[in-house]
């Protein structure tokens, strides 16, 4: 039970679990039925936030890699009595009113799921933004530069990617929300990393392209497969590309065509602003009659709820990260240049979320005096043409693959975390 009062010197004074909290710095507070306390606290002193942290964390949290810290991605990390609240452990209500009063954060953070003051996403300083992440079971293989597929039973495949000592890879690993599990169906016919991926018109999921080898040796990066779901098989028979495209991306249009945009070309030493498409039964790929106004590989690409594609940031060249976004109608001719990131950055991810907003999560470029990895999240109203910075990236990383799931939320897997550890498993669940 935590029990909060206000001191002689309009402090707060409380208790958790016998031990005595003192809380400086009382930013406002409300008292709602005499009985119940709604507070928002700014912690300003090391030593108050010191003790309180203390205080939670000998009943909260229960985390294996991280004994004594008040720190959690779900409920089942922390102990009984305690829930998970803007990934910190925190006490529920003491008894009716409805879901909490107090839900205690990080410094300089509080969350009060009721009242006029509740933040329903993550405070981040003094602001309250959309959306919160929880933990899932890890990949069981670490990689980078993976492709991400959701299909309409729920499942998500991780298809190959890379990793330090095990190289390119050919495995497919498939998640389970439901279960928060993982099983494994048939390897690719061909190990790829950097490469598209998508749910075909016929329910097949297609990879498509990768990485080359020289200048004189495409490699995979024109290279086509396809996987039956039902047969748990890897086919040939899709035609190869028209271009050599290696971190490429690829959809499926709401005209049953399978589009691939942009990626790097050895053979021509630079990033491609064209695009191809594709349909089952055809013979060869189809060039789109228009450019994107920036060639650019390692991108991010969405598709929006009215149809537009579009593509943000990405390697552009010369010109190193860039944040350039733009979009295209399949169907239409010409490219439109939509506003730009706040954030220049490649090997991001990029996904829509049911209420129809798109997510900009991840990837990397260029820090203070060198490339850093990024766990900023941008969020991105196609109707008012707007950027607003959502909640971040709990693991920084780049080459990640992001996937709405059939559950509306956004799954974000794998990637290179730097470190001492590069390649991670590492599966982080947005709820927008």
């Amino acid at each position: 039970m935590l029990a909060l009062a206000r001191d002689g010197g309009g402090d707060m004074a409380g208790s958790i679990g016998g031990k005595r909290v003192f809380v400086t710095k009382l930013k406002y507070a409300t008292t709602a039925d005499g009985s119940k306390l709604r507070a928002r606290l700014l912690f300003r002193e090391l030593t108050a936030a010191a003790a309180l942290l203390a205080a939670l964390a000998v009943g909260g949290c229960d985390l294996p890699d991280a004994p004594g810290k008040n720190h959690c991605f779900t409920g089942r990390d922390c102990r009984d009595g305690f829930m998970c609240v803007a990934q910190r452990c925190v006490l529920p209500d003491d008894g009716g009113g409805g879901g909490g009063d107090l839900a205690m954060t990080t410094p300089g953070d509080m969350s009060t799921p009721g009242g006029d003051m509740a933040c329903d996403g993550t405070l981040v300083g003094d602001e309250c933004r959309a959306g919160r992440w929880t933990r899932g079971a890890d990949m069981p293989t670490p990689r980078e530069r993976l492709a991400l597929v959701a299909v309409p039973d729920g499942r998500i495949f991780a298809l190959g990617g890379i990793s330090e000592g095990a190289g390119e890879q050919r495995k497919v690993e498939v998640y389970t929300p439901a279960t928060d599990s993982w099983t494994t169906v048939a390897p690719m016919m061909v190990a790829r990393y950097g490469f598209a991926a998508t749910l075909g018109p016929d329910g097949r999921i297609y990879a498509i392209g990768g990485p080359y080898r020289n200048a004189s040796d495409d490699g995979i990066s024109r290279s086509v497969e396809a996987y039956d779901l039902v047969a748990d098989q890897w086919s040939y028979d899709p035609p190869v590309l028209g271009s050599s495209r290696y971190e490429a991306r690829a959809f499926t249009g709401s005209d049953g065509r399978i589009y691939v945009v942009g990626g790097f070309d050895y053979s021509l030493s630079e990033q491609l602003a064209t695009a191809e498409s594709w349909q089952p039964g055809e013979t060869a790929w189809t060039p789109l009659g228009s450019s994107m106004n920036t060639g650019r590989s390692a991108h991010g690409l969405t598709v929006a709820a009215d149809g537009r594609v579009f593509v943000f940031g990405g390697s552009a060249g010369s010109i190193g990260s860039t944040a350039s976004v733009e979009f295209f109608r399949p169907g239409q001719v010409g490219w439109t240049t939509a506003a730009p990131l706040a954030l220049a950055r490649d090997w991001l991810a990029a996904a829509t979320a049911p209420d129809g907003r798109l997510y900009a999560i991840g990837g990397n470029g260029e820090g203070p005096g060198s490339e850093q990895d990024f766990g900023e999240v941008e969020i991105y109203a196609p109707a008012d043409d707007k950027w607003t910075a959502g909640p971040p990236l709990p693991t920084p990383r780049y080459g990640l693959g992001a996937v709405t799931g059939a559950d509306g939320n956004i799954y974000v897997i794998g990637g290179n975390g730097e470190g001492s550890v590069k390649q991670v498993g590492t599966v982080e669940v947005l709820t927008p």
